[in-house]
């Protein structure tokens, strides 16, 4: 789940709007899996959304951003040589992806 930053969206409070249709509606987070199966990937800026949505912060796990040299290299890495001669244009990429492992890959 990428961009997961309001979790108002997920988790709307049914005090805002008691008489709507959304308040009587299952709310999203409400279909995400719960089981020990599998897992969910969260994405977000807000770590309150994160821990809330993946029901305790014991959960989630931080992912650092990388430094401009790293991320440069990454996205060279999984540009393989095909791009080679675009490699002046990996500092800049990498810096509008913010230097996120997940946008690089």
């Amino acid at each position: 789940m990428d961009n997961a930053d309001d979790i108002a969206v997920f988790l709307p409070s049914i005090h805002e709007r008691p008489s709507t249709i959304a308040s009587r509606q299952r709310p999203s987070a409400s279909f995400l899996s719960q089981t020990e199966n599998g897992r969910i990937f969260i994405a977000s800026h807000n770590r309150d959304a994160d821990e809330r949505l993946a029901g305790s912060k014991w959960k989630t796990s931080l992912i650092q951003v990388m430094d401009k040299s790293q991320a440069a290299q990454l996205l060279l890495k999984k540009l393989y040589d095909v791009y080679a001669e675009e490699a002046e244009a990996a500092g800049p990429l990498a810096q509008a992806l913010e230097y996120l492992p997940l946008a690089i890959t």
